[in-house]
């Protein structure tokens, strides 16, 4: 899956992190959000001259509080006034530290659980039929 940026549009990257039970790793996000009270995976926005790799491990840091590794990116997706990079993580720890500010709740979700979540962002369906099925156990 190519991730070369869009020209025009802003680059956002979303962390998809599979977990056991073919389920993956979504959150609420925090009242005060732009998008505050719905449930998507966990993203932001590529900061200026920052790659998509280096903002996903950024953005895993200061939303969860763990080290992620990005392994590839799997769809792209037009959104709003961004272009949606999602890329397939990995974590060597599950021990999540969510930063307040930005997460109100961590879930773990199947994929037909997140394209029908009645709090999803608008992207999440679309999304969770591209999750890549090889990589959840």
């Amino acid at each position: 899956m190519a991730d070369t940026p869009v020209p025009g549009r802003r680059d956002a990257v979303l962390i998809c992190l599979p977990g056991s039970g073919k389920r993956w790793l979504a959150m609420r996000r925090a009242l005060g959000d732009r998008y505050g009270g719905q449930v998507g995976f966990p993203a932001g926005k590529c900061e200026p001259g920052e790659s998509q790799q280096d903002a996903v491990v950024r953005e895993g840091l200061e939303e969860l509080g763990v080290t992620l590794r990005p392994l590839y990116c799997f769809a792209v997706l037009p959104w709003a006034d961004m272009t949606l990079y999602a890329w397939l993580v990995s974590a060597a720890s599950l021990a999540f530290t969510p930063n307040p500010a930005e997460v109100n709740e961590l879930l773990w979700l199947s994929a037909p659980e997140l394209a029908t979540h009645p709090d999803a962002v608008d992207a999440l369906a679309t999304l969770a039929a591209q999750l890549p099925t090889a990589a959840v156990q």
